[in-house]
């Protein structure tokens, strides 16, 4: 669940919900978030604060950047940090999270968007990962 209201011109702001029910337990986590545009850049702030069955609260958050190149590509940056609950081995843990991801759009027609995206996820102690994406979307 999210909502999200027009707080000025060009100005959003909202909130959202989301409960994950594991075989341990259930995680929820509150989502607020702030969008910020220009005529070509958007920003958004979004925070992440979870409780999980240990009775930890953690909290985590992202800056991202989109920017329109021409008409049809776009390029965005994101960044985040913070502490995150994750199912490892069958048991809920609080991970140390730095995320970074880079990614360009190209709309090839009306209904195709191509995309390629670079991402790093550094946690402690496990699961860090790092990837590339090449992708095509088509809409109906």
């Amino acid at each position: 669940m999210d909502a999200a209201a027009l707080v000025a011109p060009r100005v959003s702001a909202g909130v959202g919900y989301r409960r994950w029910n594991y075989d341990v337990g259930a995680v929820d986590v509150v989502m607020p978030h702030i969008t910020i545009e220009t005529p070509r850049t958007s920003w958004t702030i979004r925070g992440f604060v979870s409780r999980n069955p240990s009775k930890r609260t953690d909290a985590a958050a992202y800056l991202r950047m989109t920017r329109a190149l021409t008409r049809r590509t776009t390029v965005s940056l994101l960044g985040g940090a913070g502490r995150e609950s994750y199912l490892v081995g069958g048991a809920i843990q609080s991970l140390k999270t730095l995320s970074g991801i880079a990614g360009i759009r190209y709309n090839a027609s009306s209904r195709t968007t191509i995309r390629f995206d670079v991402s790093g996820v550094r946690s402690r102690p496990i699961l860090s990962r790092n990837g590339v994406a090449l992708g095509v979307e088509r809409g109906l």
